[in-house]
């Protein structure tokens, strides 16, 4: 039986012009959402506070905990603000224009 000592992945970079291959453990990476908005771009972090409204008229607010996927497919896992529960949400889900980060 073999024993695994460790588990990551490489990812090549351009650091300085100088082309590189570096080990990252895929847990101390976080997910990033960009979200064109106007004429400017929201980007979204793992663990950032936003606020949104759905398509339906809902308001939510919460702290993102994870996200999932790219481009229309996006999905990202919120906590309620004050809840002990995980919602969630395809950014199609996300009226246009509503997306707001808090606390930055």
């Amino acid at each position: 039986m073999l024993e695994v000592v460790d588990n990551y992945k490489l990812i090549d970079v351009e650091i300085d012009g100088v082309k590189k291959t570096l080990q990252i453990d895929t847990k101390d990476a976080w997910g990033v959402m960009e979200v064109q908005s106007g004429d400017k771009v929201i980007k979204v972090n793992e663990l950032d506070e936003i606020e949104f409204i759905t398509e339906t008229g809902e308001k939510k607010q919460g702290t993102v905990n994870k996200i999932t996927s790219s481009g229309e497919k996006t999905k990202f896992q919120i906590q309620p603000t004050g809840m002990d529960y995980e919602e969630i949400w395809s950014v199609k889900s996300v009226k246009s224009g509503t997306l707001k980060i808090l606390d930055r």
